[in-house]
């Protein structure tokens, strides 16, 4: 309680304190405005604070906390400083072993209270939902309460609340906020309600329901708040779309709890239309006998998401079940759809002239349309609509003010999706709505004459049959309807099928989920239904029948649905089989599976392989997009060369990622007997960043061996690594060691990296695949000079740092066109006033950032003083008053008098007692940039001796004789008044002086 008493009396001079620099610098803050945008997902918070803790060397707070995210960026601590206590040592452990610890220097950590922000050099990986522990100590002992810290906190925390090292104060959290990368979070939460204090039971008969609205595309867990009581039976959940039931489970009675969250995973995802409604029905298998033997479904009377109907709507209207959903984190992203960058042709458009031109989407709904248009003088705005070829689906108006001169991409985004059916031919039309002046007025959308995705037809085709307009057409990747994986559209062939023979082509996958297959068959006569079916080559993962009515007439594609997507292996075989359920009539009645002989997709083998060998039957396999479970980043396939392993002989490659995480690696390895466990690291430079033992149980005698990350490797995309692999043992023999199998020459299919066979074999390549999640994370740029500050001259340094290779790097000075850098620039010859500078980067994988000082002032000049008091004059008193005003503000402003020393001064001053005689006065100011100003003034003061005067006194007889008294005093030749001072600022200080002493007599009252 001591330092609590401490702590309120310092925050009462804090307050006066602040209402003090509040007036006084009230003009400088209304002059200036900004923003800045940090990139970043606040995890946990606990921003308010009116309670305080010390610690020091002995003594260590600590503060438990669960992450949402996968990774902490920064860590932000409130603490109050007083005096000299050292060092502040923070450390966050997972209650066994620290984790991450750093120290932050004493001189770094301002008095009084303030928020302590620590950026972590690297990401530190975290497990959602797990428990971890902030620990807070100094490196040195509070001697007294005048040289403390004190970790900040409050007695409501606005997050699930954990336990704190304070167990006197059961309530208190300490306060703190903790930062994670947005796009590194491996799970996001999309729907919750996490306060509980209701419960409505459930049984066989009795099934409770909860509508929601899901923000993204995929299921991949459910958490309900649940109470048990005895023995209720099983518990049954169902997920459902209002008429039909889109995933089911049961939840054993043993696995749940007395009371709590019950997570359950949906494995795999569960695909879901965002913003559409769902409904979570949860039952049990058993009737509730009594209040002794049932189950509670808890819930809250506010929601914190967007309100659905509840099975309890009529009697509790405004009661929500507590339920929370979570999505993968890869469906929230953007993904372009259409692409033309490249620009060098245009086609003038008018208010009479459409140009238009066709595309067919590969997903829908449609959210961003750019158009890249030219932009002479002054044309009017532009008006822009998408057709299906029948109808117009959607249009709008673009503002000539929208619109770049003399030209460039312009984004328009979209209010609400557009749905789309991919695969459909859509249709952008583009014109003014004012006529061409030739030569001085005109609009002309820009293209290219190459392509860079499927040519669509346009209004210039007779003229241009080659060119295509330049566009760009967005979707958010929650809406993402499938990715087509396998694709083989081009067909000249067709090979029969029966009900006694079966044509089959073998793919592999690049993603884990199948949601849809497309056939291309010819059909002749009635040769009734079709089977098909996929298998791993030894069992059958899913069989369908196409039955004949649905089978193109003459020939065509056979689109093929999958009621649940199926889960498949990335790069793994399968096959697919068709036959037919009647046997084969020549000429008469039959199918025909087509193909070509040039397939556009890695090529598998056929049942056609020996008759045709280059044959390719026709087929489309459509994956969720999202749910993807990695991606193939390096790859080296091909193994004919083999290089020993050995104990003392260390064999590496290196290798450049284009993805940020690692979560996998394959290496093509032979084993030859019984030659020990493999050992395996993956560095950059000196600095090892994982290892591993693979047992020489795990590796085949020859062939891929797939290693997973457990919780990824975080790499930096375009940086140099290394794989270095060698043994525990010594190789006896050919009888007992290991190969790792690689290629010469010049055939890798991944960007060359040099090896440890690169002297006597500097073209060879070992045989390895990497893999991991894409770069989507924007590269971090931060500006170190200019700050927002005012500088003395016209010539600065753009001093910046980036966290990762880029492919450029621009700059815009004032808004203006952005200039091409590759390091720090001078900026010079820069004008007298207030600049902003932005600095923008694109790295390798095109992800785009950007980091802009709102304002910087450039002051070359010296502040100018203007003296209206004392002036070159006589005063005939010893006190004058020094009357000056500043064209600017100051940072310091002085006087000397006849050469004597400096006195410093905040405004207007009184010189007294002046010796009679001529002065000499000079007056020095300092601009907040350190430029120095100066005026001076000679003066001299004359006291005037008093002057008698005579009087007559009378005497007995009644005459006068002379007597003398003293003279009135006389009236200065100068009238000495207080001016006022017309420096900004000066005047709010003078307020603030009164203000001040008003709050010193009220709290010395009080």
């Amino acid at each position: 309680m001591i330092m609590f008493t401490i702590k309120r009396q310092k925050k009462s001079m804090f307050l006066i304190l602040g209402m003090f620099l509040l007036i006084i610098s009230g003009f400088f803050i209304f002059q200036t405005s900004g923003a800045y945008e940090i990139g970043e997902d606040l995890d946990q918070t606990q921003g308010d604070e009116n309670y305080g803790y010390w610690f020091d060397d002995t003594v260590i707070r600590w503060q438990e906390f669960r992450p949402m995210y996968s990774t902490l960026t920064r860590l932000d601590l409130n603490v109050d400083k007083i005096g000299n206590p050292g060092n502040m040592l923070v450390n966050i452990t997972d209650g066994q072993q620290s984790l991450w610890n750093t120290t932050v220097l004493e001189a770094n950590i301002m008095s009084g209270a303030t928020w302590v922000n620590i950026t972590l050099e690297s990401a530190l990986p975290l497990i959602p939902e797990r428990l971890y522990y902030i620990y807070v100590r100094s490196d040195t002992d509070s001697t007294s309460t005048s040289d403390r810290y004190t970790w900040d906190g409050h007695l409501n925390s606005n997050y699930t609340r954990g336990v704190s090292s304070i167990t006197t104060q059961p309530n208190f959290d300490f306060t703190f906020v903790t930062w994670s990368l947005s796009n590194d979070r491996e799970i996001y939460l999309d729907q919750t309600q996490n306060g509980v204090n209701y419960g409505f039971w459930f049984e066989a008969e009795v099934i409770r329901w909860q509508e929601f609205k899901p923000l993204y595309s995929t299921l991949t867990r459910l958490d309900l708040y649940i109470n048990k009581y005895g023995n209720p039976g099983n518990m049954q959940i169902k997920i459902s779309d209002g008429h039909r039931t889109l995933w089911n489970t049961t939840i054993l009675e043993a696995d749940i709890n007395t009371f709590g969250w019950i997570n359950i995973s949906v494995d795999p995802a569960l695909p879901l239309v965002p913003e559409q409604s769902y409904f979570i029905s949860v039952g049990s298998d058993a009737p509730s006998p009594d209040v002794d033997n049932q189950y509670v479904w808890r819930g809250f009377i506010k929601s914190n998401y967007y309100r659905g109907m509840p099975s309890v709507g009529d009697g509790w209207p405004t009661y929500d079940f507590a339920f929370r959903t979570w999505s993968t984190p890869s469906d929230t992203a953007t993904y372009l759809d259409q692409v033309q960058e490249a620009v060098n042709y245009g086609f003038a458009f008018t208010d009479s002239w459409n140009a238009w031109q066709e595309f067919v989407p590969l997903f829908a709904p449609l959210t961003q349309l750019d158009l890249n248009i030219q932009r002479m003088g002054d044309p009017g705005n532009v008006l822009v609509n998408i057709t299906d070829g029948q109808t117009t689906v959607w249009n709008t108006t673009v503002s000539q003010a929208e619109i770049p001169a003399p030209g460039g991409w312009v984004s328009i985004s979209f209010l609400s999706a557009l749905p789309l059916i991919p695969g459909n031919s859509y249709y952008i039309y583009i014109r003014s709505v004012d006529p061409m002046v030739s030569g001085t007025h005109y609009y002309a959308w820009s293209g290219h004459i190459v392509s860079n995705y499927t040519r669509g037809d346009t209004n210039v085709q007779s003229g241009w049959p080659t060119y295509d307009y330049a566009f760009r057409t967005w979707i958010r990747s929650s809406d993402l309807s499938g990715f087509t994986d396998q694709i083989q559209d081009s067909i000249d062939e067709g090979y029969f099928f029966s009900n006694s023979w079966n044509a089959w082509q073998e793919f592999k996958p690049y993603y884990s989920t199948l949601t849809q297959l497309d056939l291309y068959f010819k059909r002749i006569g009635d040769p009734g239904n079709v089977l098909v079916n996929i298998t791993d080559d030894q069992s059958t993962l899913w069989i369908t029948t196409i039955f004949e009515a649905d089978m193109p007439v003459t020939e065509g594609w056979v689109s093929i649905s999958f009621p649940a997507p199926l889960s498949l292996i990335p790069e793994n075989s399968y096959y697919i089989y068709v036959r037919s359920e009647d046997p084969y009539i020549p000429l008469t009645q039959y199918y025909l599976w087509m193909g070509h002989p040039i397939s556009n997709y890695t090529r598998g083998i056929t049942n056609k392989q020996a008759s045709n060998p280059t044959f390719d039957y026709a087929f489309k396999t459509t994956g969720l997009f999202c749910d993807r479970s990695a991606y193939l980043d390096q790859v080296q396939d091909s193994t004919g060369l083999s290089v020993m392993l050995d104990e003392d002989l260390i064999r590496w490659q290196e290798f450049i990622p284009v993805y940020d995480t690692l979560t996998r690696l394959d290496l093509y390895i032979t084993r030859d007997g019984d030659p020990g466990n493999v050992l395996i690291n993956i560095s950059q430079g000196q600095n090892i960043l994982w290892q591993t033992m693979i047992l020489p149980t795990d590796i085949t005698i020859l062939g891929w061996v797939n290693i997973s990350i457990p919780g990824s490797l975080h790499l930096i995309a375009g940086q140099s690594y290394n794989i270095s692999i060698c043994t525990d043992t010594p190789s006896t023999g050919p009888a007992n060691r290991y190969y790792w199998r690689g290629i010469p020459g010049v055939s890798s299919n991944y960007y060359r990296g040099i090896s440890s066979l690169e002297e006597s074999d500097p073209g060879f390549d070992f045989s390895f695949r990497v893999w991991g999640q894409y770069d989507v994370n924007p590269p971090k740029i931060t500006i170190t000079n200019p700050t927002n500050q005012g500088y003395s001259s016209s010539s600065i340094w753009l001093n910046f740092t980036v966290n990762e290779p880029t492919s450029w790097i621009g700059y815009s000075l004032d808004g203006a066109a952005n200039v091409t850098i590759t390091e720090n620039k001078l900026l010079d010859s820069l004008s007298e006033g207030t600049h902003n500078v932005t600095i923008y980067t694109n790295d390798l994988a095109g992800n785009s950032g950007s980091f802009t000082v709102d304002w910087f002032t450039i002051d070359t000049l010296n502040p100018n003083i203007d003296l209206a008091g004392p002036m070159n004059v006589t005063y005939t008193t010893d006190e004058v008053w020094i009357d000056f005003t500043i064209d600017e503000p100051a940072s310091w402003i002085g006087y000397s008098l006849d050469g004597a020393t400096n006195i410093t001064i905040t405004g207007n001053t009184l010189l007294g007692s002046l010796s009679e005689g001529s002065h000499y006065l000079v007056i020095y100011t300092s601009d907040l940039v350190g430029n120095t100003g100066e005026t001076s003034v000679w003066f001299t003061v004359e006291i005037p001796e008093p002057e008698p005067t005579t009087t007559i006194p009378v005497e007995p007889d009644g005459t006068t004789a002379p007597t003398t008294t003293e003279p009135e005093p006389s009236t200065s030749t100068t009238s000495i008044e207080r001016p006022s001072v017309s420096t900004p600022g000066f005047t709010a200080l003078i307020a603030g002086f009164a203000i001040l002493s008003v709050l010193v007599f009220l709290r010395r009252r009080h």
